[in-house]
């Protein structure tokens, strides 16, 4: 299987809700969005490890309600898979809508095909201002 097969195979499992199965592709030392340092946004948080990255997903269902992700452009490149996506979610505490059409996910695998680090590029300024009461 491919890397970018891999990917979509996640997708897939983030649509039925499976985070176990997300979590059987990481290394155990994942780097999960690491970039981001520590903000106001529950979800856009650095977390190393992949027990530690069902957090993610429970964050991410606690403060949205996600109506659409969608996957638009996959690209392989070696060990990374680039993915173009594009969103639509409602903050629940403030209804407030997030519709964003270019978004990116960074995805690095290592050579036994696991995920070591994955990023997710965002307006982190849109996601805050959804959760913001004013």
């Amino acid at each position: 299987m491919s890397h970018a097969d891999t990917v979509r195979a996640m997708y897939a499992a983030f649509g039925r809700g499976d985070v176990k199965t997300i979590v059987e592709n990481l290394a155990p030392d994942v780097e999960w969005d690491c970039d981001h340092g520590p903000n106001d946004i529950p979800w856009l948080q650095p977390i190393r490890g992949s027990a530690s990255v069902p957090r993610f997903f429970a964050a991410l269902a606690e403060h949205m309600d996600l109506r659409r992700f969608e996957p638009k452009v996959i690209v392989e490149s070696g060990h990374t898979v680039l993915v173009m996506y594009e969103v639509e979610a409602y903050a629940k505490m403030t209804g407030k809508r997030i519709q964003e059409t270019e978004c990116a996910h960074i995805w690095h695998f290592n050579s036994k095909g696991k995920v070591t680090k994955y990023k997710n590029a965002v307006d982190t300024l849109a996601a805050a201002k959804a959760l913001s009461a004013t």
